[in-house]
């Protein structure tokens, strides 16, 4: 009876175990160290008793992890910036219950070292990747920085094995292995020297809503901004240029004279290529004419290949968002680009130079969803080893 009862109690514990770790690992502030508790999620998810519990596990993770989508997704996708409660509750619940079901399918009592592997790449990659945000992966930059794509491997063999051990702890060598990997994060970490793009600058901006960003004022503001840039290259957030084939036109003064004292600008923008949206960095200056491309753009209100009506935006599935600029492989991650998995790996696999983030989170000011994806853009940088240049409007 008290067996029974204890079990009552102990399942909602997993739930709130697993939503407390979300919780901690996306907080407010973007505070990368917390995401090192990501192999700690899976380890909790292997040590539950069952396929219902594991999933409350998940479920609960990927509902703290994701609450910024309740307040910032029912602005983002709401009609006129109004918040609306039904389309804040789809984009936290849905991903949530998509994301947490794979988990729970895979569970098992045997073999959890390579369920855990697979788990893992399912949310990672297309099709289900392409809301695999909030991913325990992200602990890799914490963990292993400067490591690359072996960091990636080995942060992908500590959740494993931390996995495994949370099941059978009598086991002695998955013990030693974990104490092994724990040894080699602490000694990455200790020789570990974040680097550093001398004269890039980052520019963060508060004209709200950058889809708008379309009106003669705000473009007037733009090159007011860039005839008096001091620095090499400056980036500018996401939409910062409004709708390019239009506006680059107004931008040619300050386009003009950024080539005669050899400076430059990254500036996020959208353009129409045969009848998609394009959500795109433009530069301009010194060296211009150079497109980055965004591989993967918000579902439901950006991509919606099913529609046969209104605004379709491009995608970029095998894209690196790598292109030589300034002497340098310059990366470019374009707002939703830094939270997912599968673009990061790419970028990585392509070797860059510099990392830049743009991002436009006028939709997410003031709520967790700001914090995660200055924590993931964050971990993806340590992870590779590359001096990061950001750039957000709010």
């Amino acid at each position: 009876m008290i067996k029974r009862y204890s079990n009552y109690i102990a399942t909602p514990g997993f739930f709130l175990f697993g939503a407390l770790l979300g919780w901690a690992m996306f907080d407010y502030d973007g505070d990368m160290p917390w995401l090192a508790l990501g192999p700690f999620v899976v380890a909790l998810w292997a040590r539950s008793g069952g396929r219902w519990t594991a999933w409350l596990v998940m479920f609960g993770y990927y509902l703290g992890a994701g609450r910024g989508l309740f307040a910032g997704g029912g602005v983002f996708f709401a009609d006129k910036g109004v918040f609306s409660l039904s389309d804040g509750l789809l984009v936290w619940i849905g991903p949530a219950l998509i994301l947490s079901a794979v988990w729970a399918l895979l569970w098992g009592r045997a073999s959890i070292l390579f369920r855990s592997f697979i788990a893992i790449i399912l949310v990672a990659v297309p099709p289900v990747g392409i809301i695999g945000w909030g991913s325990p992966i992200l602990a890799a930059g914490v963990w292993f920085p400067g490591m690359g794509l072996a960091g990636l491997l080995l942060m992908l063999l500590t959740i494993g094995l931390m996995a495994k051990f949370a099941q059978s702890k009598q086991d002695h060598y998955t013990w030693w292995s974990v104490t092994g990997l724990v040894v080699v994060s602490l000694v990455c970490n200790s020789l570990y020297v974040s680097p550093t793009q001398d004269d890039w600058i980052g520019v963060n901006t508060d004209f709200g809503d950058g889809r708008k960003q379309t009106s003669f004022e705000g473009i007037s503001r733009l090159q007011d901004s860039l005839l008096t840039q001091q620095s090499k290259v400056a980036v500018w957030p996401e939409a910062a240029g409004g709708w390019w084939d239009v506006n680059e036109a107004f931008l040619s003064a300050a386009d003009d004279e950024m080539k005669m004292q050899k400076r430059s600008a990254l500036i996020g923008a959208h353009r129409v290529v045969n009848g998609l949206y394009m959500n795109t960095v433009e530069s301009i200056g010194a060296e211009s004419g150079i497109e980055w491309h965004s591989r993967m753009v918000v579902p439901l209100s950006m991509w919606r290949p099913w529609a046969s009506q209104g605004e379709k935006w491009a995608v970029d599935w095998t894209g690196s968002g790598v292109q030589p600029f300034q002497g340098k492989k310059v990366a470019v991650m374009i707002c939703y680009d830094q939270v997912i998995v599968w673009p990061a790996i790419l970028t990585m696999m392509d070797k860059p130079d510099v990392l830049v983030g743009v991002s436009n989170g006028w939709w997410s000011k003031g709520t967790a969803a700001t914090g995660a994806q200055i924590a993931s853009m964050g971990s993806w940088a340590r992870l590779m080893g590359l001096p990061m240049v950001t750039a957000r409007n709010e």
